[in-house]
C-alpha cells in the first residue's frame, strides 16, 4: 500500500508540471498581448472611429503625394519630381540628376512618385466611402468635402505630370484588385466631378474647403482647355477665383521626426541643398532665378 501511494504520488508529477506548463503558456500570452486603444485594426474599422482613422492617414497621404517625406528612400512628392521634369528644378548634388535626367532608375534615389499617387488616390478612395457610411455625430460633411477636393486634385496634378494611360485602382474590391486606366481628358473629367461633390458638402458652412476646391476647380478647367474651348474654360475658371479671396491659404501640419510627414519642398531645396531653382535650363528655360521673382526662394 504505502509503494502503491508512493507510485502514485510520482506519477501525479508529470500531470502537475503540464497544468503549471498550461498556465504559464496563459500568463506569456496576457503578457504578450499588446493594448492599442488608439489604433484600429481591420475588425473594428467599420465604425465611426475607422471612419475618422481612415480620413486622418488619407489627408496624410495627400500632403506627402504632394510634398513628398524626408527619407532618402521615400518619393519626393509630385511638386519635386513634376518641377524636375518642367525644368523648374534642378539637381543640386551628385547622384541625383535621374530624373533632372529622364533617366528614372526606380531602384535609385530620387524615386519616381508613382507610388504616391497610386497609395494616395486609392485609401482617399476608402476614406470617402467609409466616412460616408460612418459619419461623424459633427463635421462630417466637411470632412467628406475635403477629401473630394483632395482627390481631385489628386486626379488633376496626376494628369498634368503623367502621360494618357493611368491605371488607378477602380474601387470596387478591397480582396481583388482591379483598376480603371484613364486618359489625361478623363482624369480632368473625372477630378470636375469630384470638385463638384466637394463644393455641394461644403456650401456655404465650410469656407476653407469651398474656396480649395474652387482653386481646384478652376485650375482644372485651365488644364483641360483646347483651342476650342480656350476662351470659355477661361472665363469659367476667372469666375471661379472670383469666389475666392486674396487671402485665402490652405495650411497644413508637418513633422519634425524622422518618420513623420515632412515638408520635404522646403527640406531637400532649402534645408539640405539637394535641389535648387533652375534658371534658363538648357537655354530657353524660364529665367526662374534671374528674374528676381519674390516668390522663388534661392
Amino acid at each position: 500500500m504505502k509503494l502503491r501511494r508512493h507510485l502514485l504520488a510520482l506519477g501525479a508529477i508529470p500531470l502537475v508540471g503540464m497544468l503549471g506548463l498550461g498556465a504559464c503558456n496563459n500568463l506569456h500570452d496576457q503578457l504578450l498581448d499588446v493594448q492599442t486603444p488608439d489604433i484600429v485594426g481591420p475588425d473594428n474599422a467599420q465604425s465611426i472611429a475607422g471612419g475618422q482613422s481612415y480620413y486622418t492617414a488619407a489627408t496624410g497621404d495627400f500632403w506627402r503625394f504632394i510634398g513628398g517625406d524626408r527619407g532618402g528612400s521615400s518619393p519626393l512628392g509630385l511638386n519635386l519630381t513634376g518641377g524636375l521634369l518642367a525644368d523648374e528644378i534642378f539637381s543640386a548634388r551628385a547622384g541625383t540628376e535621374s530624373i533632372d535626367n529622364r533617366s528614372i532608375n526606380f531602384n535609385n534615389f530620387p524615386i519616381d512618385s508613382w507610388t504616391q499617387v497610386g497609395n494616395t488616390y486609392a485609401r482617399t478612395v476608402r476614406a470617402i466611402r467609409l466616412l460616408a457610411q460612418f459619419p461623424p455625430a459633427t463635421g462630417g460633411p466637411g470632412q467628406l468635402a475635403q477629401l473630394h477636393a483632395n482627390e481631385g486634385f489628386v486626379l488633376t496634378i496626376t494628369a498634368e505630370n503623367y502621360c494618357n494611360g493611368i491605371p488607378l485602382w477602380d474601387g470596387k474590391s478591397d480582396v481583388v484588385i482591379t483598376t480603371q486606366t484613364f486618359s489625361t481628358a478623363s482624369l480632368y473629367t473625372a477630378a470636375l466631378a469630384q470638385f463638384d461633390s466637394a463644393l455641394t458638402l461644403a456650401g456655404t458652412t465650410n469656407a476653407a474647403v469651398r474656396e480649395f476646391a474652387l482653386v481646384g476647380k478652376a485650375r482644372t478647367l485651365v488644364d483641360q482647355s483646347t483651342p476650342a474651348t480656350l476662351a470659355t474654360n477661361t472665363t469659367a475658371a476667372a469666375a471661379l477665383m472670383g469666389e475666392v479671396p486674396t487671402s485665402f491659404v490652405i495650411t497644413t501640419t508637418f513633422s519634425t521626426l524622422t518618420t513623420g510627414v515632412a515638408n520635404a519642398i522646403y527640406d531637400w531645396m532649402n534645408s539640405t541643398k539637394n535641389f535648387g531653382a533652375s534658371d534658363k535650363e538648357g537655354g530657353n528655360g524660364l529665367d526662374y532665378v534671374s528674374s528676381k521673382d519674390p516668390r522663388v526662394r534661392v
